[in-house]
């Protein structure tokens, strides 16, 4: 066929396809999807095994722990994987009654790691504020294999795109036409597929013992990587001799299908999702290993003086469709990746996405200068298109390696994402709450453990509920504090306690509700156990006779309520009270103007409580805060001196 043709088959396929350059070369993150037991189940009988299903294949180098409420470790008595490798399955010695935390850590088909934990309980309740979901994530940027990657794309790019420049773009008869920097990015794609697999051999345990290095190569992504690092061998050789070196151009292209199929591509339910993908990909490296070669040889002309047209006004006609395309893609293909705008600067992926868009801006204002100000490029023309197609080039550069850091980040809107459950809080904990204009904030503070949940009026937060968190420690030394979430209004985070009173400030934003600070103080270490002391208030204010209880009620700001009096009897009082039948967490705080101070929780109400009580031990003053109320009480006794 004829070169025209040849170029103009070429041209298509950039205007179609050079999106492909900017969308992330996606790869696969495990996610778990369910679990047996679920995350916060109550069972009565204890399981026999722990069954966690993934979104995708689990490879070796996949870790699952389980620790009983007191942190102690509980040894599964085996540890495997079923059917295709998405089912991890451990086989449970007899589990005593108690609250159990299954933590898992697994690497993906792709080689990248996720992770996250659960709990369940066997014959009790879970402890109150515990929560029943937190969602899975992905683990530390893994920087070594995003240099693999950034290697393994940056070679593809330019060394198929720089074959292709040289077959179709550029006649015989002008100087240069053969890419210097081809042969240099095949040993990088070489390089970088090599590092992928020295990776996974690294990860299994292997890496010290050659006879079971194949062994460890068990996914997609290791079978991929050592086909593209055999490709990639083969098409170093060709490239060698000038005869041949078209027909590199064979197993380049098989690479770029074979990095596409590392991906999650493969995963969908649609036929055309792996095709479409390594089209983007190889589209891709057309167009950025073509401008390579094109400032290549418009630096070479800059010193030799030769003419290079028609070369560079060809290569330009292509890339003004490309650019344009890339504009519209692109934005799909990152609202495709995101949950929600502010996932932008809100979530790691979405913070590299952006930078990622800033840097293809910039590539095409590089490129619209070079373009007005170099072509045709005659005379002293060239000189300027060497400038401007290099500074093109170094900012494409920085957009693969973009790429290439998401391609080891979870997307923020990816496959199977899903909630589980904070780690179970040790026996000794302590609460304590207040609201933040009408949410309740309730902390529980445990040894090394801090919980906090926000819940609005009604108890369901929003994905728009935000809030921030700081802290005094008892000799007045500043903190900040980052939890992470465990689910809806829930956050975890490990905490070491000082002596003393802590102080939390906990600032909750709410376009649904009325947002505001709550101030939290939490003694440490936690008083003796208070439950008798309710009993007996709880006895003593009964038998009362006639109590008058003054009541001030807040549901946020400028919403507040009273003081209003209520005569009644102790007896009505408590039966009113949730804390009747008792409650849970019950520890005895600091003595406040010669009053016993307790607190406590009310399991199923939600309610946490602070009661002020007497000699007598009757109750002289009560704080409730629940979502959306804090009621202030005073009681007292007309009938008695």
């Amino acid at each position: 066929m004829s070169k025209t043709f040849w170029r103009t088959v070429f041209a298509a396929l950039v205007a179609t396809g050079g999106v492909g350059l900017f969308a992330t070369v996606a790869h696969a993150h495990t996610f778990l999807v369910r679990s047996s037991p679920a995350p916060g189940a109550r069972l009565t009988n204890a399981p026999g095994e722990i069954v966690l299903d993934f979104t995708e294949q689990v490879a070796s180098g996949s870790t699952l722990t389980i620790r009983d409420g007191n942190g102690a470790s509980v040894e599964p008595l085996s540890i495997g994987l079923d059917g295709d490798s998405t089912r991890l399955r451990a086989s449970l010695p007899n589990l005593a009654d108690g609250v159990y935390q299954v933590t898992w850590r697994v690497v993906a088909d792709d080689d990248h790691t996720t992770e996250g934990e659960f709990v369940f309980a066997v014959g009790v309740d879970l402890p109150p504020g515990t929560a029943a979901t937190n969602q899975s994530s992905p683990g530390p940027t893994p920087w070594v294999d995003a240099l693999a990657t950034f290697a393994l794309l940056a070679g593809l790019a330019i060394a198929f795109g720089g074959l292709l420049s040289e077959r179709f773009l550029w006649t015989n008869s002008q100087p240069s036409i053969r890419s210097p920097v081809v042969t240099a990015a095949i040993a990088a794609g070489l390089a970088g597929s090599l590092g992928s697999v020295g990776l996974a051999v690294h990860r299994s345990g292997n890496l010290a013992d050659p006879s079971n290095w194949a062994a460890a190569l068990t996914t997609r992504a290791d079978h991929a990587n050592v086909a593209v690092a055999a490709l990639l061998s083969i098409a170093l050789l060709l490239v060698q001799r000038q005869r041949v070196r078209s027909i590199a151009l064979v197993p380049v292209t098989i690479v770029g299908v074979l990095v596409a199929v590392r991906g999650h591509a493969p995963d969908s339910t649609a036929w055309w999702a792996t095709p479409a993908a390594a089209a983007h990909l190889l589209v891709a490296g057309a167009w950025f290993g073509s401008l390579t070669h094109l400032a290549i040889i418009a630096r070479r002309s800059q010193a030799t003086g030769e003419t290079i047209e028609p070369g560079p006004s060809r290569y330009a006609t292509a890339a003004v469709v490309a650019a344009i395309t890339t504009v519209g893609l692109g934005v799909v293909v990152a609202t495709s990746e995101l949950a929600r705008l502010g996932d932008l600067v809100d979530t790691r992926y979405g913070r590299i996405l952006l930078v990622k868009l800033v840097l293809v801006v910039a590539a095409i204002g590089v490129a619209l200068v070079a373009r007005r100000r170099g072509i045709p490029a005659t005379g002293a023309r060239i000189r300027s298109l060497a400038r401007y197609t290099a500074i093109e080039t170094v900012v494409l550069l920085a957009v693969i390696a973009a790429s290439a850091l998401l391609s080891t980040t979870a997307p923020t809107a990816g496959l199977g994402r899903v909630e589980l459950a904070a780690a179970p809080l040790p026996n000794l904990t302590t609460f304590t709450a207040d609201l933040a204009g009408s949410h309740q904030v309730l902390v529980a503070a445990a040894t090394d453990r801090l919980h906090i949940t926000v819940l609005p009026p009604g108890g369901q937060p929003s994905q728009q509920q935000m809030s921030t968190f700081a802290g005094t420690e008892p000799d007045g030394t500043t903190f900040d504090l980052e939890p992470r979430p465990c689910g809806p209004g829930c956050f975890d985070l490990a905490h070491q306690w000082s002596n003393g009173i802590t102080h939390l400030t906990v600032t909750v934003t709410n376009p649904d509700a009325d947002g505001g600070d709550a101030q939290l103080d939490i003694v440490w270490p936690p008083g003796p156990d208070a439950t008798d002391l309710l009993s007996r208030a709880v006895a003593a204010t009964r038998t009362a006779g006639t109590v008058v209880v003054t009541e001030t009620i807040s549901s946020g700001p400028d919403a507040t309520f009273g003081p209003s009096d209520l005569t009644t009897t102790g007896d009505d009082y408590i039966a009113s009270s949730p804390f009747s039948n008792g409650a849970d967490n019950i520890f005895q705080l600091p003595d406040d103007a010669g009053l016993t101070v307790i607190a406590f929780v009310v399991t199923g109400t939600g309610s946490w409580h602070q009661l002020w009580i007497d000699d007598l031990h009757q109750i002289r003053r009560e704080t409730l805060v629940d979502p959306g109320h804090r009621i202030d009480r005073t009681i007292t006794y007309p009938d008695q001196p």
